[in-house]
């Protein structure tokens, strides 16, 4: 079908298209990544964008999946538009990002090609602006895949030159251990909507029972938004609620699972009953993190592996107490020797729809991390 004929199923004014039409404008986008038709999604980008109807995710669904299109010649044109990505992809569902399309392009791009092509277009195009965040998002999300990025003189050569400004610049090019096993399990799922990860593990708790063991405890300070880093971003998650504490026991539990969190007069319990936890794995709780920084909030509105994982180690490094200069490889020998526990309450605090979390991290130094995060669509 000509991109012509597809736009023309779909009215300018009046009813709302049907359902098998929007089923169908998704297929025949499938259908062009398959065949490698540049021309049919370069047409359809051009007519969606002058189409009330279509201005939506249909007009950046035939600008991403040229993308996904395994031809170097598309590939390296591709790259050349998206120095100027449209209007369309510098916004999420909720309000503007400036990166936008460096995390959701990154990610489609390192799904859809190989390491080989990466390093063609790094030693082309090289380490200079204006691709210069889409490349550090690429790379980042093949490493976050396993991917032995590190070993290619043009990608190091790239991270190398990047800014020590640049958020991403901290992370390494290959996964550390606590990572692994995360990367490994990980299922993937994508369209030229975006693209993201499910983590085994990351599951929300379920089950357990309230804690019993009470202590004195002194109250310490913590940066609440950066522990709630996952989930802190207001430009992904503007609904979000958090609350991060410390607090420097008396006594430490055997069992972390075993204290009693009311005692320690957290806001995100209220008046509710005792709130039930179960005991956690520090990869339970990467995977959990991992989960939480990719999706991008309840409105999964900027889908990616490379700051999802910067979010993840950031919110974990704030749970440890490990020192801001630590390396990721620290911080995740600190977190195998916490012990950690999920916990739920039916408190109204939290809002019972799409994201609530409850971790507690007893530090080896006694001190215990508290973070609740809640989220709604």
């Amino acid at each position: 079908m000509r991109a012509e004929e597809l736009v023309a199923r779909f009215p300018f004014t009046g009813a709302p298209a049907d359902g098998d039409d929007w089923r169908l404008l998704q297929s025949e986008i499938t259908e062009a990544i398959r065949r490698g038709d540049e021309a049919f999604l370069l047409e359809l980008h051009a007519r969606s964008e002058r189409h009330p109807l279509l201005q939506g995710w249909p007009h950046q669904s035939a600008f991403r999946a040229l993308a996904m299109i395994q031809s170097p010649d598309v590939l390296r044109r591709f790259l050349e538009r998206a120095k100027n990505p449209p209007k369309s992809e510098l916004h999420t569902s909720i309000q503007p990002l400036a990166d936008a399309p460096a995390r959701n392009l990154g990610a489609l791009l390192a799904y859809a090609q190989d390491d080989a092509m990466l390093e063609r277009e790094l030693e082309w195009f090289g380490p200079e602006p204006p691709l210069q965040d889409l490349f550090a998002c690429w790379i980042q999300e093949r490493a976050v895949r396993g991917s032995e990025v590190g070993r290619s003189p043009f990608v190091t050569a790239f991270w190398e030159r990047l800014p020590s400004s640049h958020p991403l610049a901290v992370l390494p090019l290959h996964t550390v251990p606590l990572e692994e096993k995360c990367v490994r399990t990980s299922t993937r799922r994508y369209d030229t909507l975006g693209n993201w990860f499910d983590f085994e593990g990351a599951n929300w708790s379920r089950g357990g029972s309230p804690g019993t063991w009470t202590t004195g405890a002194k109250e310490l300070t913590c940066d609440a938004r950066v522990m709630a880093s996952v989930l802190s971003e207001e430009a992904l998650a503007p609904n979000a609620m958090w609350e991060g504490r410390v607090f420097k026991l008396d006594r430490a539990p055997l069992r972390v699972e075993a204290l009693s969190l009311f005692s320690l007069g957290l806001e995100c319990l209220g008046a509710a009953p005792p709130p039930k936890a179960r005991a956690n794995t520090a990869h339970e709780v990467m995977s959990l993190l991992l989960q939480l920084g990719t999706g991008g909030g309840a409105y999964v509105a900027a889908r990616s592996a490379a700051w999802g994982r910067l979010l993840a180690w950031r919110s974990l490094r704030a749970l440890t107490g490990a020192a801001t200069s630590s390396s990721l490889e620290e911080i995740g020998t600190l977190a195998e020797q916490c012990q950690w526990a999920q916990f739920e309450s039916e408190s109204d605090w939290f809002n019972h729809v799409v994201i609530d979390v409850g971790l507690v991290c007893l530090r080896p130094s006694g001190e215990v991390a508290v973070l609740a995060m809640t989220d709604s669509d």
